[in-house]
């Protein structure tokens, strides 16, 4: 827990809404975690916090500060709750682990449901 106070100190140096959008995905992942009865040891060792975190920064940093860009992280955020659960008991059995997955999967599908972002823009053409 001091780990993940610190580093969620050093988030909110980083800038108001860096600090904002990883404590916003950090408690909405975890309050998932909480709600969908996940295992409390990995709620304790902040493991369902942590792609929650990441979610927030990525979509507040690439979408910005407004409403839509909180709601996207807020849906987000549970998603990644979810999909951790579901990416643990799907490698579990194969000595695999979750790590950073559900953030990335569901970063990526999000960002891609963003049609007038300039980089996606680019890309398609």
């Amino acid at each position: 827990m001091l780990t993940g106070a610190f580093v969620l100190a050093r988030l909110w140096a980083a800038g108001r809404e860096v600090g904002l959008s990883a404590t916003l995905g950090t408690l909405v992942s975890t309050t998932a975690a909480y709600a969908f009865g996940v295992d409390r040891g990995s709620v304790a060792l902040g493991l369902q916090g942590y792609s929650g975190c990441l979610t927030g920064i990525a979509l507040i940093g690439s979408l910005g500060g407004h409403l839509a860009a909180y709601v996207r992280t807020v849906v987000g955020c549970v998603l990644c709750t979810v999909l951790t659960a579901a990416l643990t008991a799907l490698l579990a059995p194969l000595g695999g682990r979750t790590l950073t997955w559900p953030f990335v999967l569901t970063t990526w599908a999000l960002l891609a449901a963003v049609p007038h972002l300039p980089w996606l823009r680019a890309a398609a053409a």
